[in-house]
């Protein structure tokens, strides 16, 4: 059964809401110092300390932390950039409070460490619009390394492990994406082995931490927003992916789809959630059906194998894509149907099927027009071509 989402400051609102608010003020005006995370001392100024020792309470102290870091997702989902700064901000501040008043750190819990971690991996995220209140020590990639410092604190901790593991997670695969920046920004990026060879330990360990969540209940930080980073992980492994052995990529690709599928595999799931799971689904399935097609071209020795293999990941797209188009049947969806009838029509060698793709993709992309979608003009040359076949 999936246990009630903490309710955090929105329970507390009545209760503590000038306290927080200063709280929020205070850690917004002194910025943070990820090399000083995890000590009590990131906000920490003359006359900050508290002599009143807390004693810990889980529903009171960590469900306003997980309450502060949630409101600041929801602001940045909603565009508000600098509100949901100032919230990771409070986050930490409210996190580093925790610390400075509990005498003995080994009572804190797994989720207090997953909170404070997924504040840290917000500010890596949120780095540009938010280094203007940093100290200059600090860079991206240093948020990072705190955050996995700080989920290591966790280990040991008592609790549910699933938060933990999704933050273990997200820090892993952000140090994958700004590992891959890094190069894409050099004048002379190293080779490809070289880049597997520095990216793979990260993936490994992402992996190790993300999929016992498959076998885990589902929980409600397990999210579309929690998952994002997964599309780095996807992007990276196709990239690449004849540097990889086919068994390591269906690993991959099942990992992914399974937490996809996960994170709306609960009752009264919104439709957004569920709009957003089988957007995923359907691009990793369609990812893998163009890593088989690229190894028709490079393998031609063996291009009838990979053909039927990108024959069949491209039907698992088409079964992805009818599902998405049942909870949204918007008319921009239809030309990724005619994409995916398409690649059919180019890898199948027997001609009645293709033509029956070629109608298909040609009806998708009429229908779509008729319903007032522009077409660009390789849509619009391939229906003239159909037309006058």
């Amino acid at each position: 059964m999936i246990g009630k989402r903490p309710q955090g400051l929105r329970a507390a609102a009545s209760q503590k809401k000038q306290q927080l608010e200063k709280q929020r003020q205070e850690a917004a005006a002194n910025g943070i110092d990820a090399s000083e995370q995890g000590n009590g001392d990131v906000n920490k100024g003359e006359g900050d300390e508290d002599e009143t020792m807390l004693v810990y309470t889980e529903e009171d102290n960590i469900d306003q932390l997980w309450g502060l870091y949630e409101m600041s997702r929801e602001k940045l989902e909603g565009g508000d950039i600098e509100g949901s700064i100032n919230l990771v901000f409070g986050t930490i501040h409210e996190a580093d409070r925790i610390l400075r008043n509990t005498e003995d750190y080994s009572g804190l819990p797994k989720d207090f460490h997953a909170a404070y971690s997924m504040a840290l991996l917000a500010v890596s995220e949120l780095y540009e619009p938010a280094k203007g209140r940093l100290k200059e020590t600090n860079d991206e990639e240093s948020f990072i390394d705190a955050a996995l410092e700080r989920a290591q604190l966790g280990l040991e901790a008592s609790g549910d492990q699933s938060r933990l593991n999704l933050a273990f997670g997200r820090a892993y695969l952000e140090k994958v994406r700004i590992t891959l920046w890094k190069q894409d920004d050099q004048q002379n990026p190293s080779d490809q082995s070289v880049i597997i060879q520095i990216v793979s330990p990260y993936i490994e360990s992402a992996l190790q931490y993300l999929r016992p969540l498959l076998s885990m209940e589902p929980f409600d930080d397990l999210t579309p927003d929690s998952l994002r980073p997964l599309y780095v992980l996807s992007s990276y492994m196709f990239q690449f992916g004849s540097q990889f052995p086919e068994s390591s990529l269906l690993d991959v690709h099942s990992v992914i789809v399974g937490l996809w599928e996960k994170c709306s595999a609960f009752p009264d799931c919104p439709l957004p959630v569920r709009l957003a799971t089988k957007e995923a689904v359907l691009a990793s399935h369609t990812s893998f059906a163009e890593y088989y097609i690229d190894l028709m071209d490079v393998d031609e020795e063996n291009a009838e194998k990979w053909a039927k293999k990108a024959s069949e990941w491209l039907s698992h797209s088409v079964d992805a894509w009818n599902a998405l188009y049942e909870l949204d049947n918007s008319a921009e969806r239809l030309l990724k149907l005619a994409d995916i009838k398409m690649d059919l029509a180019q890898i199948t060698e027997e001609e009645g099927s293709q033509d029956e793709y070629l109608k298909a993709a040609s009806t998708a992309l009429q229908d779509a027009q008729k319903a007032g979608v522009k077409l660009n003009p390789d849509y619009v040359e391939f229906l003239e071509a159909c037309s006058s076949a």
